[in-house]
């Protein structure tokens, strides 16, 4: 299915989850006077992947768009700096990232 058949039947919302859940539920908005049932969205294969209620029709190439980062950092005023430290060590670790990788769908950096 060509991106172009579906444009006219796009919801586009604040964030990628509420798109999510407005295609999940089949929601329905009037724009420009018309009542239109929400069939199809624009969200993150991941988010995409937690849902039993959606089917991927479409999948952009990873060279169509910069990368996706999600960023960790610690602040300088934390309280719990060797805890903050420990969960960064994991997050970037073997075990998280294969959970990111094989669970999630997210791609390695």
């Amino acid at each position: 299915m060509h991106f172009t058949t579906l444009t006219p039947k796009l919801y586009l919302a604040s964030n990628v989850r509420n798109v999510l859940t407005a295609v999940e539920n089949k929601a329905s908005v009037t724009i420009g006077g018309v009542n239109k049932t929400i069939d199809a969205g624009a969200v993150y294969k991941t988010d995409a992947a937690i849902s039993n209620k959606v089917r991927v029709v479409e999948t952009a190439l990873t060279t169509e768009s910069d990368p996706i980062v999600y960023p960790l950092g610690i602040l300088t005023r934390t309280t719990v700096l060797t805890t903050a430290q420990s969960f960064s060590t994991y997050l970037t670790g073997t075990t998280a990232q294969n959970i990111f990788r094989n669970n999630y769908g997210f791609l390695a950096p």
